[in-house]
């Protein structure tokens, strides 16, 4: 499973590398991240009694919450999405399994990689 992993992770850095020395976006990352009042204070636990702008993604806000405590460079998010693009990877691989026993192993790291690609 960490052999899977880190292979999806070396081949969505590959695609996706130049992502990482993008900007935020204006559209949804100034409204979630850089202009979220919770977020930029640290408040981190306001995201588990609440939502916010109708959503409730504890884990993800709070995630993000210590990110911004690292750094509030762009950056840092986008590692973090190919990390969990990577680990999205693993479990398509098993998920794709289950639902065909029946497939190939090569079927199933090609079906994977068209996922992650």
């Amino acid at each position: 499973m960490i052999g899977k992993f880190l292979v999806f992770l070396g081949l969505s850095a590959v695609v996706f590398s130049p992502a990482l020395k993008g900007a935020y976006l204006y559209w949804d990352d100034t409204t979630h991240i850089i202009n979220n009042p919770n977020l930029v204070a640290g408040n981190w636990m306001e995201f588990w009694v609440g939502e916010y702008y109708r959503l409730y993604i504890p884990v993800i806000y709070t995630v993000w919450t210590w990110l911004f405590m690292i750094t509030d460079a762009s950056w840092i998010y986008h590692v973090f999405n190919l990390v969990l693009h990577a680990a999205n990877g693993v479990m398509f691989f098993a998920l794709a399994a289950l639902a065909v026993p029946a497939a190939s192993k090569r079927a199933l790291w090609l079906a994977t990689l068209a996922y992650l690609l």
